[in-house]
């Protein structure tokens, strides 16, 4: 059978993307704290405001790992997989994250976690995932609903003898 997954791997900031109010520039680049007045403690300008990666310039990088198409984007990484039951797909992918994500802490000097997201099989059932919530919704349009009710009042009382 074949199955789905998608994990993320934190922190998102060397992946050139937002950290909660921290600021994220490029390595290599000079940066400018914000002016502080002495007196007050207010900030008294901006300095450097964090700059992002661009969109040609995102992380994205695919390959087949022991069988596993993986596929990385930024700091979200997408496993296709056939296993015989969707536990053994699960434990394949935390392997795979295991190893991805101790080679990343090594490399980069810091410690780099995932969270595995969601898992989905072949017929869109959702596959096992640790402490994965998975909600349905139903979603309403207000104003086409009100249409759609005047539509059936004004039409409803119209008898037609054929």
């Amino acid at each position: 059978m074949k199955f789905k997954y998608t994990a993320r791997l934190d922190p998102p900031w060397p992946f050139g993307l937002p950290f909660y109010d921290e600021l994220v520039v490029p390595g290599g680049k000079p940066i400018q704290t914000h002016p502080i007045e002495a007196g007050t403690g207010h900030v008294m300008g901006y300095g450097t405001l964090p700059l992002y990666r661009k969109e040609e310039e995102k992380v994205s990088i695919e390959r087949q790992i022991e069988g596993v198409d993986v596929k990385v984007e930024d700091n979200f990484v997408r496993f296709d997989l056939v296993s015989d039951s969707g536990e053994k797909a699960y434990e394949q992918v935390v392997s795979l994250l295991s190893d991805i994500t101790s080679v990343l802490t090594y490399r980069l000097g810091f410690q780099i976690t995932f969270e595995v997201l969601s898992g989905w099989d072949e017929n869109s059932n959702p596959a096992p995932v640790r402490n994965a919530m998975y909600f349905k919704a139903k979603f309403y349009n207000l104003d086409q609903c009100r249409d759609y009710v005047e539509n059936a009042l004004a039409i409803a009382p119209i008898k037609d003898p054929v």
